[in-house]
């Protein structure tokens, strides 16, 4: 019977990487071990039709995917690539496509032993309704794997609250704990965290969308003179990289847009091209990113949310934050906020406290506030450098 489910997959137009899958199988290396119901998944970029999602997966143990309604009817998926680890031939990220979807129910995406045909994966997961409505959303920060033992309480309280999408505002992992200042340490310490935390294992998905701060950057406090930034971006977009599809759009490096529910969410690169404090002429998110914020904001009066790694209006703690270490480039900005029709909020992370601020309406033209949530695993206390 699971031999006649494989061949069934097959026909039915299931995704395999077939190429890797017949490398592995002439070289004796089926199978090495791994567990079932074992894969690390997230739900990235989803709509009203579609819905990305990345699975850290045993390319040595090859597996078909399949992504089905609840009484079994098939549905279109595409492997949009898939991203070795370029330190171990054991684990790489693939990832995938599925399409057709409808709002309101939901769906299984399944991934099948390619020898046996036996089940080795299943999640349920949902398109997302992107109409103006009211909607739930969670911002998460800091991450910090080593207290895994301690993070039961929060994932499961993040769950119970039932969000239709989370945005995590930089340190998805601590990269510099115990990876030390290399591209194979960050490479490990990623696929670490993706491996132990729970919120990768939940049975029922929700969409995640992902900007990165100091420790998943490259260290804490690294800025854009880091010399393996660019290893840096391969191995951040390897675990949370999605493909634009209708209104979302990519930006400079990890910088993205995404609109849903009647709100726009620019999630900004505050690492990549971030000037050190006191350089001259300083910036944080640089000219290119400077420019198409403000092209992309100016482009509708929906309002919309402008996401952070770091602190904007944090400048009253003397450590990191835009007001403190480029205040000249945010006065840039929040002029820009009062050019246009679009009214904005902030939301940012970093500083293992959280925090509402109000904005005076002197800064950007209209009272607002920054909503900072750190951290969700992490130490806290805020009169330390973090």
């Amino acid at each position: 019977m699971e031999f006649g489910r494989r061949k069934f997959l097959l026909s039915a137009g299931a995704a395999t990487l077939s190429a890797t899958s017949r490398k592995a199988w002439s070289q004796g290396m089926w199978p090495v071990g791994a567990p079932p119901y074992g894969f690390p998944i997230v739900q990235l970029h989803t709509d009203d039709t579609s819905a990305q999602f990345r699975l850290l997966v045993n390319p040595l143990q090859p597996c078909i995917y399949e992504a089905t309604t609840t009484d079994g009817r098939a549905l279109p998926l595409t492997i949009l690539s898939s991203t070795p680890q370029p330190f171990n031939s054991s684990e790489a990220l693939d990832h995938i496509l599925v399409e057709g979807l409808q709002t309101g129910r939901d769906y299984v995406l399944s991934a099948y032993d390619e020898r046996t045909g036996a089940r080795v994966e299943e999640r349920v997961f949902r398109a997302l309704d992107t109409r103006p409505r009211v909607a739930r959303f969670a911002i998460a920060s800091c991450m910090m794997d080593i207290l895994e033992a301690f993070q039961d309480a929060m994932w499961d309280s993040l769950q119970k609250m039932k969000p239709e999408v989370i945005f995590f505002l930089g340190d998805t992992t601590y990269t510099d704990l115990g990876g030390g200042d290399s591209v194979k340490g960050n490479w490990r310490r990623h696929i670490e965290s993706r491996r132990k935390f729970n919120i990768y294992k939940w049975k029922r998905l929700v969409p995640i969308y992902a900007t990165w701060d100091d420790h998943d950057f490259g260290g804490n406090n690294k800025d854009g003179t880091l010399a393996r930034k660019s290893d840096s971006l391969k191995s951040f977009k390897a675990m949370w990289g999605w493909a634009p599809r209708g209104t979302a759009l990519l930006g400079p490096s990890v910088a993205s847009q995404v609109d849903l529910c009647g709100q726009r969410f620019f999630l900004m690169d505050d690492r990549y091209f971030r000037d050190p404090r006191g350089a001259s002429k300083a910036v944080q998110w640089g000219s290119n990113q400077e420019s198409w914020f403000a092209r992309n904001l100016a482009a509708s009066s929906t309002p919309a949310w402008i996401m952070n790694g770091g602190q904007f209006f944090g400048g009253y703690l003397k450590k990191e934050s835009f007001e403190y270490d480029h205040p000249t480039e945010l006065a840039r900005i929040t002029q820009t906020l009062k050019d246009v029709a679009a009214p904005a909020m902030f939301a940012s992370g970093d500083v293992h406290f959280s925090e509402l601020m109000k904005i005076e309406k002197a800064r950007v033209g209209y009272e607002t506030y920054e909503v900072t949530s750190s951290s969700i695993l992490s130490t806290t206390n805020p009169i330390q450098d973090t």
